[in-house]
């Protein structure tokens, strides 16, 4: 038969054996259709979405159908080949996850919005594959062996094929799928949603809002549960277990991948095991770059202001209160907008309670930072002190910028809360990797080995890690990456900024316990919170501004005091009675000079000194000149704001950390400057007169050549001195109803002080006892009634600096004339201006308006010609003496 029908149809013959050629290759082509249906998402195959379990079984089935071996692992060898199958899937699809901002294809677009949404639509499908590739559909297949298809005996047909499947064979084969590939996942993720935020941060709020609904969003767990047949818990609890999970993955998986439910209980989330911590580090970095810029903003605006400032000479309070304003102004809007705007675009909706907990985290962390380093940068803009160019005007704006920051920054309270602390919000409360201030403290006490609460910048690295150390945090690197410095191997910062000088001299324990906020645990309240840390570092540099300021402010007249006091003690050590009351008693001279020639027309002359009795002098000129040349500093120094209430009351003080004593009230910004001024006068006199009345006190040789001595001055200058000794201690004393200051340190200091003057005055008394006979004590009376004449003259010009003397409201307002005007009666000459009883807190104008208004009347005045007639000055002292005044009086 062969023989007659292959010659006659050849046709035939070719098509028979293309036929069986074809048959035979046909289970080979249906295994490679099968194996690359699996190597694609199932899910979405159809447009309910139900359909790919039944592919899925289809698939497995056809390949257990066509394997003609029948080995006996074949389950398991359809499990190792569904699973690699998926593995393939994922690695490609993260492949193009990782060349989707990068794509060099000339028809793409350039839209970073673009490539966002695309990267937004690969991490979606990575989502569903997880939840129904490797979760769901393999529960249906493998565990209930049941799938939504067309009929039931379709779903008997296909499963009578596939071999019966180990639960926990299945339940490890999907751990591990999760163990290997969720870190993986989350690395990928983190990188392009760091891309995404870098270029286009809108987009980011829109991709998590995507990215939660279709892991643990209301409408994807819906959709997983309307298979019918199981529900996602269902598949979940069964399918996935946790213990491998977090065993075999990231060192940051087992907190991660899983979320509390319940009473403690927790449950697999894909949301927290992928994207939860990479949106909590973005929140991170997002705000850490705002706060370097916010950072950036406030320093150039202030290095700005102090390289515009004019010399403190021709400073003007109210420009340098307005200009620390509104740069303490803008740093507490600028807060107060990052911190909304984090939570407009970071909080999600569905997951409220834990992105805001993540995010209150980050702001109390950055906000903690974002204090230190300006803290650090406000102290080191004063460690290089240049008296004789800048006249103390970087001290004075810095000085009064802080005093600003402490009370007008009202975001802190709420940046700062405690309970958003990383330590009061961290997991299962478990803060033992964390340290203590007092560790840090004494890590910082051991390095700072001159007490001056100063350690160089490589001694607080040194002790940083010391105190860290056993714990997570590496402690010389987070205050480097804080300071902005890069780490110590010379890397640059990861989020450079301008202006950045590099590392600080030097830094104090206030500034090293914000720059670490992140691994230290802050107490709630107190000054060991990170508002009181605040308040603390703010109070020693307005203290350190104000004290520097004060010295170069006074110095001149400082200067001159010490050369008055030279040439006073100069001349008492070496005059006579009679050369003394001539050239300083002369008003008080109870002898006349016909006397002082009869007495020197004797032989012996010895009768001169005993003529002139000692007398009690007006206190020296060139102390009332220093008393009110510092009255005249502190008046030129402040401004009617600077009498306003820093707070409104004591709980709103503290609720910005500031720790007031029952009984202390909050210093104003004029309480601060006066006590500068007070404490740099009366240590400087106090350390003046102690050198140079001990030195002038002392005995001399006769090879001395400083021979003369207070032992050989006339009892007139010793009284003399005592005088001014004792007017010093009466007004900051007595006279002064404003105090020193409210720090203990400082009560200590001024305590000493007083000592120091009271003991000099003590020593020029035994002198006086020394060379005078008579009863010192009736010497008193004249002396106080000396002191109160002083007080009547200059009272009005000293009250502003040691306050309303209430004992002379009393005296008689109205200086009269010694003789008549006019008639018999006595007349007051003028008026003195009444003393105010209360200052009037004015708000701070515009001198530039003021000026031109002024310039502007000025120049119409003399257009107009005014005239130049004046009135009569009338009789008497008041139209020859002041004329001064009378000049002044026009026609009008």
């Amino acid at each position: 038969l062969e023989d007659k029908t292959s010659p006659q149809d050849p046709v035939l013959a070719k098509q028979i054996n293309m036929t069986y050629l074809h048959v035979e290759t046909l289970p080979v082509k249906t295994k490679r259709l099968a194996k690359l249906v699996l190597q694609s998402a199932a899910h979405g195959t159809d447009d309910a979405g139900t359909m790919g379990a039944r592919q899925t079984a289809a698939a497995l089935s056809t390949l257990k159908v066509l394997d003609v071996k029948h080995t006996d692992q074949n389950a398991t060898d359809l499990l190792d080949l569904y699973f690699n199958s998926k593995s393939k899937l994922m690695q490609s699809l993260l492949n193009q996850l990782a060349t989707t901002l990068s794509s060099d294809d000339p028809n793409q677009s350039s839209d970073k919005d673009i490539d966002a949404e695309k990267a937004e639509d690969i991490l979606s499908m990575i989502v569903l594959i997880l939840q129904y590739d490797i979760i769901m559909y393999p529960y249906l297949v493998f565990v209930k062996r049941n799938f939504p298809a067309e009929s039931p005996l379709d779903v008997q047909s296909i499963m009578e094929s596939m071999p019966m499947f180990n639960q926990e064979d299945i339940t490890a084969k999907v751990s591990r799928f999760l163990a290997d590939h969720l870190p993986l996942i989350e690395t990928k993720a983190k990188s392009i949603l760091v891309t995404i935020a870098g270029t286009t941060a809108s987009a980011l709020g829109k991709i998590r809002q995507s990215l939660y609904d279709k892991t643990d969003g209301v409408d994807s767990i819906e959709a997983l549960d309307s298979n019918g047949v199981a529900t996602w818990e269902e598949a979940v609890s069964s399918m996935v277990d946790l213990r491998i999970v977090h065993s075999l993955g990231s060192q940051n998986l087992p907190d991660a991948a899983s979320k509390i439910v319940g009473q403690g209980q927790r449950k697999f989330s894909l949301w927290s095991a992928l994207f939860s911590n990479t949106f909590s580090s973005l929140v991170h970095s997002l705000l850490t770059t705002s706060f370097h810029s916010v950072h950036a903003r406030v320093v150039s605006s202030l290095r700005t202001s102090l390289a515009n400032a004019p010399p403190f000479s021709a400073m003007l309070p109210h420009e340098a209160y307005r200009n620390t304003l509104r740069i303490a102004t803008e740093l507490d809007a600028a807060l107060l907008k990052v911190s909304d705007d984090a939570h407009e675009l970071l909080v999600h909706a569905e997951e409220r309670e834990e992105s805001e907990r993540r995010l209150r985290q980050s702001l109390y962390v950055q906000t903690c930072e974002i204090m230190g380093r300006l803290v650090c940068e406000l102290r080191r803009m004063l460690f290089r002190k240049m008296k004789s160019e800048t006249h103390a005007t970087k001290e004075y704006i810095v000085g009064r910028l802080c005093h600003l920051l402490k009370f007008r920054l009202t975001s802190l309270p709420t940046l700062l809360d405690p309970s958003s602390s990383p330590a009061a919000l961290i997991s299962g409360g478990n803060i033992s990797g964390m340290i203590t201030l007092y560790e840090l403290q004494s890590a910082f006490e051991l390095a700072d080995d001159n007490d001056d609460g100063l350690i160089t910048f490589e001694e607080a690295m040194e002790s940083v890690d010391s105190a860290f150390s056993g714990t997570q945090f590496h402690g010389a690197e987070m205050v480097r990456e804080t300071l902005l410095l890069g780490s110590k191997h010379g890397e640059p910062p990861s989020v450079p900024i301008s202006g950045n000088l590099g590392a600080p001299s030097n830094v104090t324990l206030g500034e090293l316990t914000l720059l670490s906020a992140r691994g230290l645990r802050h107490d709630s309240s107190g000054r060991n919170s990170a508002l009181g840390t605040i308040q603390s570092s703010l109070d020693d540099i307005i203290a350190s501004c104000f004290s520097e300021w004060a010295s170069v402010a006074l110095e001149p007249f400082i200067a001159s005091y010490r050369g008055e006091l030279n040439a006073f003690l100069d001349s008492a050590c070496s005059t006579d009675a009679v050369e003394w009351h001539r050239t300083h008693c002369s008003s008080e001279a109870n002898v006349s000079q016909q006397q002082v020639y009869e007495e020197m027309s004797n032989d012996d002359n010895k009768g001169i000194d005993a003529l002139v009795e000692p007398t009690v002098a007006n206190v020296s000129p060139y102390v009332i000149g220093y008393i009110e040349n510092l009255s005249s500093v502190f008046s030129r120094s402040v401004c009617p704001s600077d009498s306003l209430k820093p707070v409104p009351s004591a709980e709103y003080a503290a609720s910005l950390g500031i720790v007031v004593d029952d009984q202390a009230r909050i210093p104003t910004l004029m309480d601060t400057i006066r006590w500068a001024i007070l404490r740099r006068g009366l240590l400087s006199v106090a350390d003046l007169t102690d050198n140079q009345v001990t030195n002038a006190a002392v005995e001399r040789q006769e090879d001395d050549p400083q021979k003369y001595s207070l032992k050989q001055s006339c009892p007139s200058a010793l009284i003399q001195l005592d005088v001014d000794i004792g007017f010093f201690l009466l007004c900051f004393f007595e006279r002064n109803i404003y105090g020193f200051g409210q720090n203990s340190d400082v009560a200590v200091v001024i305590e000493t002080t007083k000592s120091t003057l009271s003991n000099q005055e003590a020593v020029v008394e035994r002198l006086l006892h020394g060379s005078y006979s008579g009863d010192i004590s009736k010497l008193r009376t004249s002396i106080e009634e000396k002191y109160r004449h002083v007080f009547e003259v200059s009272d009005l010009f000293i009250s502003a600096l040691f306050g309303e003397d209430t004992a002379s409201q009393s005296l008689p307002r109205d200086v009269a004339l010694d003789f008549p005007l006019g008639g018999s009666n006595t007349v007051p000459l003028f008026h003195p201006p009444l003393q105010s009883s209360q200052r009037f807190a004015l708000l701070p104008i515009q001198t530039d308006r003021s000026i031109s208004e002024l310039q502007r009347r000025g120049k119409i005045g003399k257009e107009k010609g005014v005239s130049s007639d004046r009135e009569e000055a009338g009789a008497g002292v008041i139209g020859s003496g002041l004329g001064f005044f009378s000049s002044m009086l026009k026609k009008k």
